[in-house]
């Protein structure tokens, strides 16, 4: 069994994983590698831009923006939750010109029975035969959606 973490009162020096000269946060590691630690995992390189302060994040995590939707860190990076929950449910990624609407208005109610798919793409000019064209294209795509 591992070692349990130890705190040490010390923030001096650099990090202790190879090729990590980031300050030490505890137990001889940055705040990254500890947070890796912390959790039990294994510690990996840090990949971030030099810029970003905020450490490493484990996927799964949940952040919220500034505009009330819920972020959450996947294998690709950051998305918004309730984009990956209509993901998930359609089996896909979206569409272009798909978006995911909350239907009660809550921005981080994600639950799939709150949310719905949109459509924004629509033909140019509003001529019929681009109409009718329109109507094939969304025919063969959705189907009998519901």
């Amino acid at each position: 069994m591992d070692a349990p973490i130890t705190h040490h009162k010390s923030t001096k020096g650099r990090c202790e994983f190879s090729d990590c000269d980031r300050k030490i946060k505890a137990d001889r590691l940055c705040a990254s590698h500890y947070e890796q630690k912390r959790q039990g995992l294994e510690l990996t390189p840090i990949k971030v831009h030099p810029s970003f302060s905020g450490g490493w994040k484990p996927l799964g995590t949940k952040t919220r923006t500034p505009h009330g939707y819920v972020r959450i860190k996947t294998d690709h990076g950051w998305i918004r939750e309730h984009t990956a929950v209509m993901e998930k449910h359609l089996g896909r990624k979206l569409y272009q010109g798909e978006s995911v609407h909350h239907r009660n208005g809550i921005r981080d109610d994600n639950r799939i029975e709150n949310l719905e798919l949109m459509v924004s793409y629509h033909p140019k000019g509003q001529r019929v035969p681009d109409l009718v064209e329109w109507a094939r294209e969304i025919l063969e795509r959705y189907g009998e959606f519901t």
